[in-house]
């Protein structure tokens, strides 16, 4: 008894080393289970997109579940398109935990700026009122930038200054103007 008296300092000492590995297991658990989660959450997104995407004119939900994202779809090209294929574009604005879709006829120029009256406006920080232009040039799709205006195309691991004169865009490419980053496609529809 007298020995464990003097000695019950090394009690803690003993135990520390399991409660260590029991936390650190704990902690990896959670990790674990919370990356599944996320995984879920971005596939139930995925699904509700597609779904959006087939069906542009569904309401959102109103049981509290959860919708992919936001999507605007350009009423006079839907009207026009009925009944026979014609080209969309598909620009996709990305921040950090949000996407925003946008599908645009492509026989109209898509000016893009934080100005209300631009075919997409997009009221962000260094986002001019009228920052760049979409337009098609036959059958490709080109992209030049406003006057005085910065306007970046990334292509893969490339970085190209957009002028007035234009440059042509391919699917997957990424037009930086401002703070917001939007990826392009040209698709039939």
């Amino acid at each position: 008894m007298e020995f464990v008296r003097t000695h019950i300092w090394i009690l803690p000492l003993c135990l520390s080393p399991f409660l260590f590995l029991a936390f650190y297991l704990l902690m990896k658990r959670r990790k674990r289970r919370k990356e599944e989660e996320e995984m879920i959450q971005l596939k139930r997104r995925d699904e509700a997109l597609s779904e959006a995407l087939r069906n542009p004119l569904v309401k959102p939900s109103r049981n509290g579940g959860e919708n992919a994202m936001e999507i605007t779809w350009d009423e006079k090209a839907l009207n026009k398109a009925k009944g026979k294929a014609t080209l969309m574009i598909e620009l996709v604005e990305m921040s950090g935990y949000s996407r925003r879709k946008y599908i645009f006829h492509a026989n109209e120029p898509i000016r893009i700026g934080s100005a209300p009256e631009n075919r997409l406006s997009l009221p962000r920080e260094g986002v001019a009122k009228v920052h760049c232009e979409i337009f098609m040039k036959g059958r490709e799709a080109c992209v030049r930038s406003a006057p005085k205006v910065k306007t970046l195309l990334r292509r893969g691991g490339t970085s190209t200054l957009v002028g007035p004169e234009g440059v042509y865009l391919k699917n997957g490419d990424h037009i930086q103007a401002g703070v917001a980053d939007i990826q392009f496609r040209l698709f039939n529809a």
